[in-house]
């Protein structure tokens, strides 16, 4: 029998003897406990207390014709106080004037300190010289004792209260891990009606070398996760243990909790997450947060897109709001800009450049007239000036916006408790007059972060808990993770809005509890208690905490975990035995594939599959097919660079691609995308020389600067291009680039000088021109569009090939120099192209040219680089050109016969890197050693 169940058996049957533990669930599992075990039949759920309870009960403020202020009340003060240092300055150091304009996220810090500042105006009273920072603490300190008397309230936290027994023994147990213990220790100690119970010390040490407990420390989070449950199930099948007897505390929930879920789902665990969050972070209470960014953002896309693809929430026409993502998506909706000092939206700025008034939408609803209905109500909720005005939208907005009958319960529950908070800012608003804020819709979602609402549930399970929270109440097994030297240190800190030298300077001394937790978790489970942390967590590199015996471990496998068993016997080589048990979704997934199996091996299924996989092929043939328009290559597989470069980096990717049209979803948005500069470089250099065709004008080497002949050519191809329509961007890129102009010409004037000097005496033969070839007896055929030829009075031919990035430029390894390597494709098909026209083009050189680095890296089929330039001989051209047409008539036998397995071996980094990882059947073994 422990300390706390022997005190109380000891005074149980006293019915005026209150039992006050550090938190309320630690009072109601002793309540039921006690009654569990037989001691009692029943117990008065009120003599089970929290110490937050007990101070208000028997230590109560009262100040005669005042009230106690609402804690709201403190924000609504902090928040107007920040608006007033904002129009007339007087923080100096609390906030900087340079930051007094987006200094409303102060509100909650200076709403927290306030109750602290009589303690600390007692605590300086002594101190004469006050520094700035000390200064703005008395300013706020006075201002909000004139507040506390304007409205005729007091704050408890500034009054020294009586204690009131009203008949009563009270039983404290454990003080020493109260935070605000010291505060009332002088009011308590030194009466009979109060019991204090420590924790019992040996030698001065809460936690002595020998009683410390052991920790298991594993090498990563996910290795002391899958040991916490086979533990658990261990606990629970072999000693019988009930789950619902058996606790989890972990230190940060937000992390753990989506692992804790999936891993205890895993190996069937029961679990019930006894840990709120604030109603923010509710998809459905996120919904006035996402309302709020959305009017602050002035509708940009991405303050849209996260409120309108909030799915929690049943919206009227969610066909109609996904066209209008769609739309600010194609047109880079992004952000609102300026024009002549006048804000602009981008959304009606699109819709009056494409000229959708007139386009329909799902339903037969013009987007624009629906854009303007939506941000109408959405601007109404936001920008509403009372909070009764805020509760008579929402109703309106809920109506208009979603259907009604379609919320889940789950669903209401939270928006109902959050309009129940925003019923009590109405209330403070009628009550008191000028209970006002700047913004009372900014106020409300503030309040929302600030709550936090556990919701109810039936369930039993494994009971994980916040650390701390339940280290004094009983069970029967208890489980510490991620006990790390960061999780498991707590400091108690006096004044803790103050500075560490401050402090110091005033003899404010920190508490440390610690030691005193890990006893109480001790204390409180039958079994030994299980500590647990890992050199890696989820936050990065860890020490186990410094008053636990660490003791290395590592997951390992035995019956219990049936999926690495069954991981393991799928592993090739591993000659293992299938696993003699196995879960209800292993179970439910290889009944499924046995059902599978039987329906394919039917005749009638076969003869189907058959059916399908011919249409399949059918269809993948005429996708890479020409045209019907296109009489000439009717019928043929079109063979282009890039296709070849596709297919031979992964044939299986390609086929996902190309022949079944599967795409991530991607529903974000840029002003501009990665290709627009480089499709703008290039249509300047097609105009540079197109007019340098049509006026017969020849290279000459430049300076720094281009001469006045080709100044000119420049400006005026640049004009051509600079109107971009022949580059499909959306009316807000075409406006930013266009702002762009000069910095646009910048760049590109300064390649093409690098292209007048090294290739003097030349002159464009042709830009961005497109060849076509289909071989004799050939059911394929190339086509391709080559940036640019030049050429000189001796008839020699130059392949230029623009790249916007040296990524972009193929390596050493991407050429023809080795045969284990696939090959780049560009320039080997360009000279298939260009030998097989009807007039043939035959280059004796070819460069990639790199636009920005104003570089030129020469192909000579083996390496990209050499020391000197070096024409290519008909045999080097002939050679790889060969090669090719072997790839090509790889590519060509696979989309006509459907097989699209990869052809080499690929790395790890490679795959990881693909779109199609989720549905690739392509597995590695990244831990031989069978550890995750």
């Amino acid at each position: 029998m422990n300390l706390i169940e022997s005190t109380i058996t000891e005074n149980l049957k006293d019915q005026n003897t209150i039992f006050v533990f550090p938190t309320g669930t630690s009072g109601n599992l002793w309540a039921d406990y006690i009654v569990q075990n037989g001691q009692i039949k029943c117990v008065a759920s009120q003599r089970f207390i929290a110490w937050d309870n007990f101070k208000s009960e028997a230590i109560k403020c009262k100040v005669e014709g005042k009230s106690s202020i609402p804690g709201v009340m403190r924000k609504v003060f902090a928040t107007n106080l920040i608006e007033e240092n904002k129009n007339q300055p007087f923080l100096k150091r609390i906030i900087l004037e340079k930051y007094k304009d987006s200094s409303q996220s102060f509100a909650n810090w200076i709403s927290g300190l306030l109750p602290q500042l009589q303690s600390w105006k007692k605590t300086t009273a002594n101190i004469s010289d006050f520094d700035e920072e000390d200064q703005d603490y008395e300013s706020i300190y006075k201002k909000y004792s004139d507040f506390l008397d304007e409205h005729n309230f007091f704050d408890p936290a500034w009054e020294k209260p009586p204690f009131t027994p009203n008949g009563n023994k009270y039983i404290i147990f454990f003080p020493e891990i109260l935070q605000d213990f010291a505060e009332y220790q002088e009011l308590l100690q030194n009466t009979p009606h109060i019991q204090l119970i420590n924790l019992p010390k040996t030698s001065g040490s809460v936690l002595p070398e020998e009683t410390r407990p052991v920790c298991n420390f594993y090498p990563d989070s996910r290795s002391e996760l899958k040991s916490l449950c086979m533990e658990i199930k261990r606990c629970h099948e072999e000693e019988n243990v009930p789950y619902s007897q058996m606790a989890v505390s972990v230190s940060d929930m937000d992390i753990y909790k989506p692992y804790l879920l999936r891993d205890f789902d895993f190996f069937q665990i029961p679990i019930v997450i006894k840990s709120g969050q604030n109603l923010i972070n509710y998809r459905a209470g996120g919904l006035f947060n996402q309302i709020l960014e959305c009017t602050k953002s002035n509708f940009s896309f991405e303050g849209v897109k996260a409120l309108v693809m909030n799915n929690e929430l049943p919206w009227k026409n969610r066909d109609l709001l996904n066209t209008l993502i769609q739309f600010g998506k194609a047109e880079n909706c992004m952000c609102a800009f300026e024009e002549n000092d006048v804000l602009i939206d981008p959304w009606e700025y699109s819709f009056k450049n494409v000229n959708w008034k007139d386009k329909k939408t799902p339903g037969g609803v013009n987007l624009i007239d629906f854009y303007r209905n939506f941000k109408h109500q959405i601007k109404g909720i936001a920008e509403c000036k009372t909070f009764g005005d805020i509760n008579r939208k929402w109703f309106e907005l809920r109506q208009d916006l979603f259907e009604e009958e379609k919320f889940q319960p789950y669903t209401d529950m939270i928006l109902s408790r959050c309009i129940s908070e925003l019923s009590k800012l109405i209330d403070l608003e009628l009550k008191y007059k000028d209970f006002k804020v700047p913004d009372p819709f900014a106020f409300f979602v503030e309040i929302l972060k600030d709550t936090d609402y556990v919701p109810q549930n039936k369930e039993f399970g494994v009971q994980v808990y916040p650390y701390k929270t339940v280290s004094s109440a009983p069970f029967q097994k208890h489980f510490v993770i991620d006990s790390c030297q960061k999780s498991l240190s707590i400091t108690y800190t006096p004044l803790s809005f103050l500075r560490e030298d401050k402090r110091r300077k005033l003899g404010l001394e920190e508490k440390n509890p610690s030691d005193s937790f890990i006893a109480l978790y001790q204390m409180n489970s039958i079994k030994p208690v299980n500590f647990s942390a890992s050199s890696k967590n989820f936050e990065g590199f860890a020490i186990c905490y410094s008053g636990l015996k660490m003791e290395k471990t590592s997951s390992k496998i035995n019956n219990l975990n049936f999926l690495d068993r069954e991981k393991k016997f799928f592993t090739p080589g591993s000659g293992s035995a299938f696993p003699e048990r196995i879960s209800t979704a292993q179970k439910i997934g290889f009944e499924q594939w046995c059902k599978n199996q039987r329906s394919l091996c039917s005749e009638q299924a076969e003869s189907q599959g058959l059916e399908n996989w011919q249409e399949i092929l059918k269809n993948s043939t005429l996708l890479f097919s020409g045209k019907k328009e296109n009489n000439q290559f009717e019928g043929k597989i079109i063979i282009s660079q890039s296709s070849l470069k596709s297919f031979f980096k992964c044939p299986k990717s390609f086929y996902f691609e190309k022949v079944c049209g599967l795409g991530s979803v991607n529903n974000t948005t840029e002003l501009t995308s990665n290709f627009t500069m480089g499709s703008i470089f290039h249509k300047i250099l097609e105009e540079f020389g197109n007019i340098c065709i049509e006026e017969n004008v020849y290279f000459t080497e430049q300076q720094n600067t281009l001469n006045e002949t080709f100044q000119d050519i420049f400006n005026r191809g640049f004009e051509r291009s600079l109107t971009l329509e022949s580059i499909d961007v959306s009316p807000i890129a075409r406006k930013i680039l266009q702002s762009q102009g000069l910095q646009i010409k910048l760049a590109i004037e300064g390649a093409i000088i690098a292209l007048l000097n090294k290739f003097p005496g030349y002159t464009f033969l042709a830009t961005e021109k497109w060849y076509s070839y289909a071989p004799k007896d050939k059911d394929f055929a190339y086509t391709g569009q080559i940036d640019c030829l030049l050429t000189n009075p001796e008839g020699n031919i130059v392949l230029l090939d623009y790249k916007s990035s040296k990524s972009s430029i193929p390596g050493t390894n991407e050429l023809f120099g080795k045969d284990d390597y696939i090959p780049d494709f560009q320039m080997p098909t360009y000279f298939i192209l260009m030998n097989n026209q009807k007039h043939p083009v035959c280059p004796d050189r070819a460069f990639f040219f790199d636009l920005k680095e104003k570089k030129f890296i020469q192909f000579n089929g083996e390496k990209a680089k050499s020391a000197k330039i070096t024409p290519l001989t008909e045999d080097e051209v002939q050679n790889i050109c060969s090669k090719t047409e072997q790839y090509v008539q790889i590519y060509v036998d696979a989309i006509k016969n459907g097989k699209f397995n990869s052809l080499n071996p690929f790395d790890w980094e490679t795959c990881a890197q693909c779109d199609y990882k989720a549905i690739c059947r392509k597995t590695f073994t990244v831990c031989p050693s069978g550890r995750v």
